[in-house]
């Protein structure tokens, strides 16, 4: 009986999201089924609910997600009955329709305003390696940061488009980036700085490099973050600042806003940008989990 409940209950939240985003019946049954596969799991159903608190927030997010919806209806309409689909996990196919989709809904946040501070991006040394150190010049990820440590590889060096694992690219201020290292012990500087950054796939012994771009870049433009771009992650606020950026979540407890960020599309590296060896976090990653973070999206709203 309790388990009956808790489906019947279930079936309501699933019926709530879908109405609320106006789904045709068309496209209920697949979408239902989808829906109720990521409650199965609570940062999947995170991301649901960042979905809804962000739509709240600004009616065109409503249109860009409810897009999406469509979109991964006709990801998962595409595969033959029987055959599995090339992304089996849930979060390597919200990763896939968000990025292949066309118009994009990626990068589709509130442009932020105009800034004094230069730009700043905070990536390691295997991403570094892996997208924009030429073919030509082989090191590994431990060399490269010996080598940006004493100043033979700079980012005149650079090659390639800047990017992630996706293809887009998290920023934040770099006044912020200075502010937050000066104010902290030697020891516990790169720790505070992933931490303020909401960076919690650096764990220890992850050798850190702070990209800073030119003051003349002249990218394509940079958004507030939207749930979209952030995937099916824990850690992630879904919010506009009064500043008009995003705000990273803290991942020391209690979660409050950590430092400004915003997201851009992947872009060709010119000249100027600069790289500064920052090091590993000594620190381990302070614990987060789902309900903590259901809490951060909530207070957003």
């Amino acid at each position: 009986m309790r388990l009956l409940k808790r489906l019947g209950k279930q079936a309501l939240e699933v019926d709530a999201f879908l109405d609320f985003f106006k789904i045709e019946p068309v496209y209920r049954a697949i979408l239902r089924s989808w829906v109720c596969d990521m409650c199965e799991n609570s940062i999947h159903k995170l991301f649901l609910i960042n979905l809804r608190v962000q739509a709240e927030q600004r009616g065109f997010y409503f249109f860009v997600f409810r897009r999406f919806l469509i979109n991964m209806h006709g990801y998962l309409a595409a595969a033959p009955t029987g055959t599995p689909l090339p992304h089996k996990l849930l979060h390597e196919q919200i990763a896939h329709v968000v990025d292949s989709a066309v118009p994009s809904t990626r990068c589709r946040g509130k442009r932020v305003p105009k800034t004094s501070s230069r730009l700043s991006t905070i990536t390691d040394t295997m991403s570094l390696v892996a997208f924009n150190v030429p073919p030509w010049r082989p090191v590994n990820d431990g060399s490269l940061f010996r080598e940006i440590l004493d100043g033979s590889f700079t980012g005149a060096d650079l090659w390639g488009r800047l990017r992630g694992r996706r293809p887009i690219r998290w920023v934040t201020k770099s006044d912020e980036v200075n502010d937050c290292l000066s104010g902290e012990k030697e020891s516990r500087r790169v720790a505070a700085l992933r931490n303020k950054l909401g960076l919690k796939h650096y764990q220890r012994n992850v050798l850190l490099v702070e990209v800073r771009y030119p003051s003349s870049w002249k990218g394509r433009q940079v958004r507030v973050p939207t749930t979209l771009d952030a995937g099916a992650a824990l850690v992630f606020r879904p919010c506009c600042h009064d500043d008009g950026w995003g705000r990273a979540v803290n991942l020391k407890w209690p979660h409050r806003a950590g430092l400004p960020e915003a997201v851009h599309d992947e872009c060709t590296i010119g000249t100027g940008f600069e790289l500064t060896a920052l090091g590993e976090p000594r620190q381990g990653v302070p614990r987060t989990g789902w309900r903590r973070m259901y809490r951060a999206a909530r207070e957003s709203s």
